[in-house]
């Protein structure tokens, strides 16, 4: 026996067994495109927030920072269309009401600046960067790819932009603790809502994660805590509110061992948020109540806002319930704060119609990805992450500026539409093995034997 000969007949058994035991076989490289994918995802998510603390101290006061990150997007979403990897043209037609509503909005936007020449207190080229560099390209791109990013990628990638927030946060602490003694904790390019956002987008993916060592589950719920300390210190509600609608509808879509981890996760973070006051001597959670516990909406001058703006948005619909005619509301002339109002007075009936549309085919899809008993960490992320934003933009942002939710909303899309077509091939195949005898050559599909 050669020493090839004896080399393959020795250790080839032991190779295909290696999987089963945890850590004898070293994880195969991943390759860049997945890596490409990942990035472009979650810098398309949460980028921009993530690297907020960063660009405060790099480049305050100037806009230069968030125009070369989506500039990044952008290239990483050509260098994805590089890879011609085959479109799913059942995707293409999912994702077409959509596309449709953000070119409408884009027009509505183009008209009234430039024909009507209606001023208002955004600059039509930040607008136009958010919405179509930072939204529509990466919305449509991202449909098509996001089933290709690995696990593997999107944990390693989201502990490093993480980390990096942390970092970043940490440099910039002093200027946080000054806003909060003001007002609420924030930074100039972190407001209070961005701040809970962003924090509460990584408490949600930690919380979800499974590790399996006890030293690493024991971080990682550390980290969860202090994120959600950070959630609570910003004083942001909307994404608090978000996040708990979220965390009830994956509660109630999934089973089995999911909903237990779950019961797990969400007893320990309760008790260790309990247990931070005594170790940092801050109470956070009268911090946290303090934003939701008024005497009366006229003590609360966001509320009241926001209801002035609802109500002036309502009126100005009902000047032109079709069409729409103006992407602000005439008050504040500033965006309503709510996505249904917005796209109300900018659009019309016709133009929500084809956003409940959307809605519509979101929803069935996260529900789809949810209640799958092979759903992976990134349909649980996505379909979370969607429910947290569905809330979201009721109550802040602009439809130019609300990315994250455009994004999702595809996203979840192209996840289901590839998640379905896998299941079914996973059916197909088990019914074929099944229908073999032992020892038998392979036969066609349910072909009788003779």
């Amino acid at each position: 026996m050669t020493r090839s000969t004896f080399r393959s007949s020795r250790w080839q058994g032991p190779r295909q067994a290696w999987p089963q035991h945890r850590g004898f076989q070293a994880s195969p490289r991943l390759p860049a495109s997945t890596y490409v994918i990942t990035t472009a995802f979650l810098l398309s998510v949460a980028g921009y927030l993530t690297f907020a603390p960063l660009f405060q101290l790099l480049t305050p006061g100037s806009a230069l920072s968030s125009i070369l990150l989506r500039a990044g997007v952008l290239l990483l979403c050509v260098a994805i269309l590089m890879y011609r990897h085959p479109s799913n043209s059942r995707t293409l037609l999912l994702i077409t009401p959509l596309l449709v509503f953000l070119v409408l909005y884009t027009i509505r936007l183009s008209d009234n600046i430039i024909l009507l020449g209606l001023e208002w207190k955004v600059q039509p080229t930040i607008a136009y960067s958010m919405l179509i560099g930072g939204g529509l390209i990466p919305a449509l791109v991202l449909s098509q790819s996001v089933h290709l990013i690995d696990e593997r990628a999107l944990v390693r990638l989201q502990w490093l932009f993480c980390c990096g927030f942390l970092l970043f946060l940490a440099l910039n602490w002093d200027a946080i603790q000054a806003a909060a003694e003001f007002r609420r904790a924030s930074l100039e390019k972190l407001n209070a809502i961005s701040f809970a956002w962003i924090t509460t987008y990584y408490a949600i993916f930690f919380a979800i994660l499974r590790t399996r060592t006890l030293s690493a589950t024991a971080a990682r719920f550390a980290l969860v805590l202090v994120l959600l300390g950070l959630a609570a210190y910003s004083q942001g509600r909307g994404p608090v509110i978000g996040t708990g609608f979220a965390l009830v509808v994956y509660g109630l879509c999934i089973r089995g061992k999911h909903r237990r981890y779950l019961v797990y996760a969400l007893i320990a973070s309760t008790i260790g948020f309990a247990a931070l006051p005594s170790v940092l001597g801050i109470n956070l959670i009268d911090i946290a109540l303090e934003r939701f516990l008024f005497d009366s909406i006229d003590q609360d001058a966001s509320a009241q806002g926001r209801l002035m703006a609802w109500r002036a948005s309502w009126a100005q619909f009902l000047q032109n319930p079709l069409f729409g005619n103006i992407v602000y509301e005439p008050v504040l002339q500033r965006y309503p704060h709510n996505l249904f109002l917005e796209s109300l007075i900018s659009l019309g009936i016709l133009g929500t119609t084809v956003l409940g549309i959307h809605l519509l085919i979101s929803v069935r899809s996260v529900l789809q990805l949810l209640r799958s008993e092979q759903n992976t960490l990134l349909h649980r992320f996505v379909g979370i992450l969607f429910f947290k934003e569905l809330i979201q933009v009721q109550l802040s942002g602009a439809i130019w500026s609300n990315t994250a939710f455009w994004i999702l909303s595809a996203s979840a899309i192209g996840l289901a539409v590839q998640h379905r077509y896998a299941t079914r091939q996973g059916w197909t195949a088990s019914r074929r093995t099944a229908t073999r005898q032992p020892g038998s050559a392979a036969r066609p599909f349910l072909k009788p034997n003779v």
